[in-house]
């Protein structure tokens, strides 16, 4: 079901910002600091396997025809050139409470 995907995938990126919050309040040097990096890292790399290779990204495959698919490259493309541009990482602890709404 896509839409219990797409709460899992909301979900699973609450957990990666919950986790880079707290790797911005750490020093370098910090015991936990090694550990915290190792779980982002797994937390990624499972969250981009499962949307990429194996569920979301086939799904909008099938449903969307290359127009469509190109759109929404794009629109993913300046919201990356517009965060190169800002500081997202002063926004992490914000963004912790709660995960992102889906549209209805």
């Amino acid at each position: 079901d896509t839409g219990e995907l797409l709460h899992e995938s909301v979900e699973e990126h609450l957990s990666i910002k919950r986790v880079l919050a707290d790797l911005l309040t750490m020093k370098l040097d910090d015991d936990q600091f090694d550990a915290k990096i190792s779980v982002l890292k797994e937390l990624v790399s499972h969250h981009a396997h499962e949307e990429e290779e194996e569920k979301l990204f086939p799904i909008l495959r099938k449903k969307m025809d290359a127009d469509q698919l190109a759109g929404i490259g794009n629109d993913l493309l300046a919201m990356f050139e517009d965060l190169l541009k800002s500081s997202p990482r002063k926004q992490v602890p914000s963004e912790t409470a709660k995960a992102a709404p889906l549209p209805a």
